[in-house]
């Protein structure tokens, strides 16, 4: 598979190869009755190309700030799994037991280099610069291996046992942490075998069930690939210093970072009613997540920002319902639906002593989350609106054309008579109370139409794109430090809750209208079948009144305790396309 990327640009061009190949083999041998063997190795194999060339009329620096870069990554993926699996029927006991080891590798390799001092455009190559102004190379690999055990039965059919085992090792963590273990344990009664319902018309199926496991976690992310894959260790860089060669500590290094848990208890139950015209499931769940991966702030004095710890643990709870229904189920008509909905609460349950714990994600724009136990994880902290400042206090309040101001009143939360960090407080969280969908399959004859809709409520999000939509950066939109009052009351607008903002969204996913023809229709042309579709997907994309982005979908990259950050956000794209299904 090889796919080319390009994008120009004024005096400028970037492009973009990738290469992948996949392959897979497998052997199973049969050792006894109800006993075998299995080992499988598969693999994948990327190429990626990188260039980006910036031309001598695309700076006004002309040709001094012509550059090209080009870059090469190769990577090597390789698994191989090796299990043995036991099936066997006793009466009525049944047994399927699997036992195993797999393995993981990545091996990454790539070049980069950069090219500065080009005249011109006519030759955009490496060895057309007048100065190679960088060119390095790296190297790494990262594998893991895991033990796995697994025992289901089933009693009659209607008493059900799972039992698992896992143990995973990770090349991420030392030796003393390497491997995390993960048990997990099910039940299961399915009643609608039971006599006194086996013959109900109303109940077709109906099982209780319930689970509780860990499973393990081991990817963060930094931002540097050095960092990530040798956090225990203490890492080398090299600088320059006073015009010398110097090397430079890239890491506080944690010999006794482990894997992150995620432990979850789930009740549940299945259910088919009308012979199984309308079936579904209702599940509650506690997911509590232990020793979180996170890159935590540290004191200046140790020359870093942040170390990479295990810290804290936060419990997400809530009620998943799915729904499906055969609505109408005719010779030429039918019409099913489907409905999903999911109801979650996440609280911080212990944060250590980083319990108050206040974060901002730009220096610039210093807006803030805090980390408070009995609270949401990166919840949004800051001062709350009283008013805006009148418009006989602003410079020009009519220019530019739909500029805000950036400042505001603030309530004196303590009343004190002082606008201070006492005054601060909880402004809201970025994770919605209820996330559903609904999705309907109609088909009549030989036309079929589907469409999903989807909503997401209760979330808000912190939308630094006000600074940008609405000028805040020009002078006019100042207040006049002469004649405006209670000036001690007046913040900026970025640390309160002036942006804190219903991220609430109802959006028409996909619609798809389709048509297969006749086949006496097609026979002629030697197909088998033919179908012309149209589809589109985000025809109707609806936001809260409040909601002054883009997209409430499009969160910026952070981290999981400055979580619901966004610049307006990327817009969401409508797509309108028709095509042809065809089958030979």
């Amino acid at each position: 598979m090889k796919k080319k990327r390009k994008k120009k640009r004024k005096n400028g061009k970037d492009t973009e190869k990738k290469f992948k190949m996949y392959g897979s083999f497998y052997g199973q041998y049969n050792i006894t009755d109800g006993l075998s063997f299995r080992a499988a190795l598969s693999g994948d194999f990327q190429n990626t190309e990188q260039r980006r060339w910036q031309g001598v009329l695309s700076n006004r620096n002309g040709a001094a700030a012509a550059q090209l870069d080009v870059s090469t990554l190769n990577t090597i993926h390789m698994v191989t799994d090796n299990y043995f699996t036991y099936d066997k029927q006793f009466g009525n006991h049944e047994i399927n037991a699997v036992v195993g080891f797999s393995a993981e590798k990545w091996d990454t390799e790539g070049h980069s280099s950069r090219g500065t001092g080009y005249e011109n455009d006519l030759v955009q190559t490496i060895t057309a610069a007048t100065t190679i102004a960088l060119a390095q190379s790296i190297e790494y690999e990262q594998t893991l291996a895991s033990y796995f055990a697994r025992l289901n039965y089933a009693f009659d059919d209607k008493y059900l046992v799972s039992l698992s085992f896992r143990r995973d090792g990770s090349s991420v963590f030392g030796p003393d942490n390497k491997y995390g273990n993960f048990p997990a344990a099910s039940l299961g009664w399915r009643i609608s075998q039971e006599d006194f319902l086996s013959e109900s018309d109303v109940v077709s199926n109906l099982k209780l069930r319930v689970s509780y496991g860990l499973t393990g976690n081991k990817d963060f992310n930094l931002g540097d690939n050095n960092v990530e894959l040798f956090p225990s260790i203490p890492l080398l860089g090299t600088d320059v210093y006073n015009t010398n060669a110097a090397f430079i500590a890239l890491n506080i290094a944690n010999p006794d970072l482990q894997w992150e848990s995620l432990e979850e208890f789930n009740p549940g139950i299945d259910f088919g009613l009308f012979n199984n015209k309308v079936t579904g499931s209702i599940d509650y769940y506690v997911r509590t997540s232990n020793d979180l991966l996170l890159d935590n702030p540290v004191p200046s004095t140790t020359g870093f920002a942040s170390a990479l710890v295990n810290l804290g643990e936060v419990q997400n709870s809530g009620v998943e319902l799915e729904l499906r229904t055969k609505n109408i189920v005719t010779e030429n008509f039918s019409w099913s639906s489907t409905f999903l909905a999911s109801m979650n609460k996440n609280e911080l349950i212990d944060f250590a002593d980083a319990n108050g714990q206040i974060q901002n994600v730009d220096s610039k724009r210093a807006a803030e989350w805090i980390n408070l136990v009995g609270n949401p994880i990166s919840s949004y902290y800051g001062w709350v609106v009283d008013t805006e400042i009148p418009l006989e206090f602003i410079n020009n309040p009519y220019h530019p054309v739909g500029g805000q101001a950036q400042d505001v009143y603030v309530k004196d939360l303590n009343g004190d008579g002082l606008i201070d960090d006492d005054d601060k407080t909880i402004l809201g969280d970025p994770y919605p109370d209820l996330i559903w969908s609904f999705g309907n399959d109609l088909k009549y004859k030989n036309f079929d139409l589907s469409f999903l809709l989807q909503g997401s409520h209760g979330a808000e999000i912190r939308n630094m794109g006000d600074q940008y939509l609405f000028n805040h950066f020009n002078s006019s939109q100042d207040f006049n430090t002469s004649t405006t009052p209670n000036q001690g009351f007046i913040r900026e607008k970025i640390f309160t809750d002036a942006i804190i903002q219903n991220a609430s969204y109802v959006a028409l996913r996909n619609l798809t209208l389709g048509y297969n023809l006749p086949s006496d229709a097609i026979e002629n042309l030697g197909l088998s079948s033919l179908r012309v579709y149209a589809t589109g997907s985000n025809l109707f994309y609806i936001t809260a009144s409040d909601y002054t982005g883009f997209n409430p979908e499009s969160i910026n990259n952070t981290s999981p305790t400055t979580y619901g950050y966004q610049r307006a956000g990327s817009p969401v794209f409508r797509t309108i396309s028709v095509g042809l299904n065809v089958g030979f």
